[in-house]
């Protein structure tokens, strides 16, 4: 979307040549402190049965062609939208593993600021103001 091409497996999507993207962003990622809390983060949700592990992900959508691949045929048979189900779903797994690997190599440079010390969580207001039931009705 907005002209940004965001299927590159191997870029930065902030430094892409061409097809930059916020400098919000590259601002960001090069903060050193940024970059400590990322990688550690990174390491946390890719270790192994974690939500963006690669194997933990691939099951998932593994799971989701079983469960649609009935369903898929009768779209298809219909509205000849789907193609290959088998085929859509390796090219999305082979695509997550190329960028999940290409992502931890670039990670792995920050090793040293890796477990950087988190700040305590502060909370130092709360802002509660419920609607009345009549305001409830009028959204």
């Amino acid at each position: 979307m907005w002209g940004f091409d965001r299927s590159h497996t191997d870029v930065w999507q902030f430094d892409n040549g061409d097809n930059i993207g916020a400098t919000f962003w590259r601002d960001l990622y090069n903060n050193p402190t940024f970059k400590c809390y990322l990688t550690k983060r990174w390491k946390e949700v890719t270790a192994s049965n974690q939500a963006l592990n690669y194997n933990v992900i691939s099951n998932k959508i593994d799971a989701v062609v079983s469960l649609i691949s009935e369903a898929a045929v009768r779209e298809n048979a219909r509205w000849n939208t789907v193609g290959n189900l088998q085929n859509n779903a390796d090219a999305m797994k082979g695509w997550l593993q190329v960028r999940i690997g290409w992502m931890n190599s670039n990670l792995t440079s920050f090793q040293s600021c890796a477990n950087p010390i988190l700040a305590p969580l502060v909370i130092t207001k709360i802002h509660y103001n419920p609607l009345k039931e009549q305001d409830k009705r009028k959204q």
